[in-house]
C-alpha cells in the first residue's frame, strides 16, 4: 500500500513549472521634478503686505516611463479536485500515525536505550524527518528526544554522528562547546586528524555544522577550512571518475556540489525539502522507508496547493487594480 501511495503522490510531485525573469521596464531618460515659480502678490485687504504663492507652470508634460510589455499574465494552475485533496489529507493523517508508531518510538526516552548505537539511530531519524520537510508535525517528540540526546556525552568515534548531533542541538537552541564535541577528532596541537580526511559523510556533516558557529569559536572556523579543503579535493576526484559513473558516485557528486555551494540551513526550506525528497527517493539502501517518502511527497503537494491558492487570490484580486488597468 505504501509503494502504491508513493506512485500516486509522484503524479503531482513531479509536476513543476520553470519561471524565467525578464526586464520589467527600461526608462530611457531620467525623471526630473516639475519646476514651480514663486511669485509675490499684493493683498488688497492688508495694504502693502506681500503674500507668497507657489504657482505651478501652465502646462506640465509627463514623461513616459517606456515600460515594457506586461509580464503578469494569468496562469492556470493544474490542481486536483476537492475530493482528491480530502483524500490526501486523510492519507497524511494515517502516515503521521505510522511515523509516530514505527519511527518515533525508536527515539523515545527509555532508560535502557542510551548506548551509542541507539543515540546514532535517533539522530539519523530526526535529521531525516527535518530534511524531508515533515519534522514540524512531530516537534514535541523531536524536542524531547534532543533533550535526551544532549544529556548524554558526545560521540567520539563517528565524525558524521558527532557533527550531526552538534548541528541538530545547536539549531534547537541547545548550546554545546565545539572544543568538547570534536576533541576526539583533533591532534594534540589542535589540528584535525588527517585520518578523517577521507570520510565523505563525516566531512559533509562537519562542514554544515561549522556554519552554526558563534564569533570566537575558533574550532568551528578550523573545521570549516579543513572540511572545505578535503571536500573540494574529493569532488575533483569524483568529477574525474565520472567517465564511468555509478549510482553511488553520482549521488555523492550531487551532495558535494550542493554542500560546497551553500549550507542547507541557508536555503529556502521548501526547495531544500524538494531536493532531499528526490535524493531519498533514489536511495536504494535499507534505510529508505516508503511510507515516510509518501508522507513527505504528499506534504509537499499539499503545501504547494496552499501556495497556488494564494497566487490565484492575488491574480483575481489584482484584475481591478488601477495600475493593472493602465
Amino acid at each position: 500500500m505504501a509503494v502504491q501511495g508513493v506512485k500516486a503522490a509522484q503524479i503531482v510531485f513531479s509536476q513543476h513549472q520553470t519561471w524565467s525573469t525578464t526586464q520589467v521596464f527600461s526608462p530611457r531618460r531620467s525623471w526630473k521634478p516639475a519646476k514651480f515659480t514663486v511669485v509675490a502678490r499684493q493683498s488688497s485687504s492688508r495694504g502693502s503686505r506681500k503674500v507668497l504663492h507657489a504657482t505651478p507652470p501652465a502646462t506640465v508634460q509627463r514623461r513616459s516611463g517606456n515600460y515594457g510589455p506586461d509580464i503578469w499574465e494569468s496562469h492556470e494552475y493544474s490542481k486536483p479536485d476537492d475530493n482528491t485533496s480530502r483524500r490526501w489529507g486523510h492519507r497524511v493523517e494515517e502516515l503521521k500515525k505510522y511515523v509516530k508508531r514505527e519511527l518515533l518510538s525508536k527515539i523515545g526516552c527509555r532508560e535502557d536505550d542510551d548506548d551509542e548505537e541507539m543515540v546514532a539511530e535517533r539522530i539519523e531519524i530526526i535529521d531525516t524527518l527535518q530534511r524531508l520537510g515533515v519534522g514540524y508535525h512531530f516537534e514535541r517528540e523531536i524536542q524531547s528526544a534532543l533533550g535526551r540526546i544532549a544529556a548524554n556525552p558526545p560521540i567520539a568515534n563517528n565524525l558524521h554522528i558527532a557533527a550531526l548531533r552538534f548541528r541538530l542541538l545547536r539549531r534547537a537552541g541547545i548550546r554545546e562547546s565545539p572544543d568538547v564535541v570534536f576533541q576526539g577528532f583533533r591532534e594534540e596541537d589542535g589540528k584535525f586528524k588527517q585520518e578523517i580526511s577521507g570520510d565523505v559523510r563525516g566531512l559533509l556533516s562537519l562542514y554544515e555544522a561549522s556554519y552554526l558557529g558563534f564569533p570566537g569559536e575558533i574550532v568551528l572556523d578550523e573545521a570549516k577550512s579543513f572540511a572545505r579543503t578535503h571536500l573540494q579535493e574529493i569532488y575533483r576526484k569524483a568529477e574525474t571518475a565520472m567517465a564511468n559513473p555509478t549510482t553511488m558516485l553520482v549521488q555523492e557528486a550531487k551532495q558535494l556540489a550542493r554542500a560546497l555551494e551553500l549550507p542547507s540551513h541557508w536555503r529556502t526550506r521548501r526547495c531544500e525539502a524538494w531536493w532531499h525528497i528526490e535524493q531519498y527517493r533514489e536511495d536504494s539502501t535499507e534505510g529508505m522507508d516508503p511510507a515516510l517518502l509518501e508522507l513527505a511527497m504528499l506534504e509537499f503537494n499539499m503545501v504547494q496547493l496552499v501556495y497556488q491558492a494564494e497566487l490565484e487570490e492575488l491574480q483575481d484580486g489584482g484584475k481591478n487594480w488601477a495600475f493593472r488597468r493602465n
